[in-house]
């Protein structure tokens, strides 16, 4: 039942429409959207996209192994510069602290003694011991010299001359050792043992200053004031060298990290402005201005990475997602047109403007688009009304009534030749026009 009605409406319908056509009747009149063009401030500008970064973050973890004894950080907290952020067991590190201390010293006193020279009892020592050589080569010699005489004269036998001989040389030879001795220890150490010695003491030294270094290594602290956002490790847990234990990152320097591709990598410069959207902040563009530019582009996906600093003072989390317009000019007083209402007819920019309510025709020459605008360098005067919705839609000369209010006339019985539409609209928005 309700099949056959609507082929009875449809078929009215079109009986009725054919029947106008026939008789000349005028079209009715379709209701449009327009924009009213006006001059305004034009910013030519690359749409990017981005993300709020961190500069300044950095993971801390520990030089030295040894049991978390101390961790009172959560996620959120705040620390200063130099906060202790973890403490590990100390014990072993200051025992050996206390080894290599005492190792220098002993090192440190045999330096010094050799700096020092022979103490005067030594010297004393060491000329008597030549007096006392001195006395025996003495003796040695006029035993020689007797047992000499006696041996030529054919008292004694050669065994017992050649043994005076012997002590003689033996004697000769312990007072040159006790000379050369005693010339040592008036003139103290030579250069080489007091290098050798000094070499000595500094090595000492050196392993001390590293057990203390590792000795400070089991307190961990805050490199900069920042927000802790991951504690990866708890008392108890054994913390082992280059293992992350936290992820500090500084909130108040954050910056929108972007890239530009390379064929607009030589447009970037530093100063230059931005404008950034962010999901956290709906309905408002932030402006900003770009801080660093890296000098080389990124091997792998040949881009340019730029950071840019926000002027306004949003809260911003990094990892925020960023939508970012690059100002390459700024343009004054400019004639722009919302994208939509520019079309291609005949191979080239047309718009349609509302003139004594029909649509005409008009093409136009074309600059740059940003931000869902189009910049119009001709055809087009400020106050004209131009359709925005489904403008290559219509045809030159066509009837029209602009909308107020999403209401019009004429919304009620539009044309519906098979020629225009081939089909019919039921509800209440604004009627498609026909094609031209």
């Amino acid at each position: 039942m309700r099949m056959t009605l609507c082929c009875c409406l449809l078929a009215g319908l079109f009986a009725c429409s054919g029947k106008e056509k026939a008789t000349g009747k005028r079209r009715p009149v379709v209701p449009v959207r327009t924009h009213t063009v006006q001059r305004a401030p034009f910013v030519r500008a690359l749409a990017l996209t981005g993300e709020v970064y961190a500069p300044r973050s950095v993971t801390l973890s520990a030089n030295v192994e040894g049991l978390i004894s101390c961790c009172f950080w959560r996620e959120g907290d705040e620390l200063r510069a130099t906060d202790e952020v973890f403490t590990i067991d100390r014990a072993v590190y200051r025992r050996e602290v206390d080894i290599a201390r005492q190792g220098y010293y002993v090192a440190a006193a045999r330096h010094a003694d050799l700096q020092a020279g022979n103490r005067p009892e030594e010297i004393r020592k060491f000329e008597q011991e030549v007096l006392a050589a001195q006395e025996k080569l003495d003796f040695a010699t006029k035993d020689r010299d007797r047992a000499r005489k006696l041996y030529e004269g054919g008292s004694v036998s050669r065994e017992t001359y050649e043994k005076a001989e012997l002590e003689y040389v033996s004697s000769k030879a312990r007072l040159e050792t006790a000379e050369n001795q005693l010339k040592i220890g008036r003139q103290g150490a030579t250069r080489t043992q007091l290098a050798v010695s000094q070499a000595a003491e500094l090595e000492a030294h050196a392993r001390l200053q590293l057990a203390r270094s590792r000795d400070a290594e089991t307190r961990v602290v805050a490199p900069f004031a920042g927000t802790i956002t991951k504690v990866h490790a708890r008392p108890g847990d054994n913390a082992s060298p280059r293992a992350p234990l936290v992820d500090l990152v500084d909130l108040g320097q954050l910056v929108v990290r972007f890239s530009v591709p390379e064929n607009q990598a030589a447009a970037v410069n530093t100063k230059q402005k931005v404008l950034v959207s962010l999901d956290a902040h709906p309905g408002r563009e932030l402006e900003g201005v770009i801080e660093r530019v890296h000098p080389t582009l990124d091997p792998r996906t040949r881009v340019l990475w730029v950071e840019a600093r926000l002027h306004t003072d949003v809260r911003l989390i990094p990892g925020m997602f960023a939508r970012v317009r690059l100002v390459l000019e700024e343009l004054a007083e400019q004639v722009v047109v919302p994208e939509p209402a520019v079309f291609n007819r005949d191979g080239g920019p047309c718009v349609f403007v509302v003139a004594q309510k029909k649509a005409r025709l008009i093409p136009v020459k074309v600059g740059h688009v940003s931000a869902g605008m189009v910049q119009v360098l001709s055809g087009l005067e400020p106050g004209s009304e131009v359709i925005t919705e489904l403008p290559d839609q219509y045809r030159d000369g066509q009837d029209v009534e602009i909308l107020k209010n999403g209401v019009g006339p004429g919304m009620g019985a539009p044309d519906m030749g098979a020629s225009d539409m081939g089909a019919s609209d039921m509800d209440a928005t604004p009627t498609k026009p026909g094609k031209g």
